[in-house]
């Protein structure tokens, strides 16, 4: 991510648990140690619904990359004009929230304007975000969730300029094939083997054009 981010003007912050602030030491980056061995799924979830973490942050356009993203073009000029954009979910994908159900059961709780027929978009493994608008989101929002990509893609949405579809899959594959797409998350556990040769031959061309 250093190489092909930097020429673009990009600084890096690292936030890191006590394990494994060492592997940092010899990068060119921000490390922000977080005062615990380890984050743990509500810890990071927690984080992220933070107003102190977002307001911390000292540029208005934050691009968010765990360690199982990757990208192959720094170039995200395009994206830039949404509050937020993340890869799409399937829309049958199952989400537990306040128990089991679908992204797109959700009638009870006021979202039946949202189109089941669409895949909805905002996995935050691979996101890219403005300052404000998670900090007007955070602020604004009536119903609270928990769980962070579910919070600013379904119950904050109203708040937000948030990609469609087909801008998200550009920018990030998860659980939805998109075959010229910049950048992937975790996309091995949920596309077929078919998809995912067509992806590894794509990142071999990029490493060894």
């Amino acid at each position: 991510m250093i190489h092909l981010l930097s020429p673009y003007g990009w600084t890096f912050v690292v936030y890191c648990g006590t394990l494994n602030e060492h592997l940092l030491k010899d990068f060119d980056v921000e490390v922000r140690q977080l005062g615990r061995e380890n984050l743990r799924t509500d810890d990071y979830n927690a984080l992220f619904l933070s107003p102190h973490f977002w307001a911390h942050m000292s540029f208005e356009n934050i691009l968010i990359f765990q360690t199982d993203a990757v990208l192959i073009d720094g170039n995200l000029d395009e994206f830039l004009k949404y509050d937020y954009v993340g890869a799409p979910w399937n829309k049958n994908q199952h989400w537990r929230q306040d128990g089991p159900m679908t992204l797109f059961n959700l009638t009870g709780k006021g979202f039946s304007r949202i189109n089941p027929a669409a895949h909805l978009t905002g996995n935050g493994g691979l996101s890219l975000r403005r300052k404000s608008a998670m900090l007007r989101a955070i602020h604004n929002a009536k119903y609270r969730s928990t769980n962070k990509d579910y919070f600013f893609s379904v119950t904050s949405r109203h708040l937000l300029n948030v990609s469609p579809p087909e801008i998200a899959m550009r920018f990030s594959v998860e659980t939805v094939f998109c075959p010229n797409t910049i950048g992937f998350h975790a996309c091995w556990r949920y596309l077929s083997d078919g998809e995912m040769a067509w992806i590894y031959s794509r990142l071999e061309s990029v490493v060894n054009p």
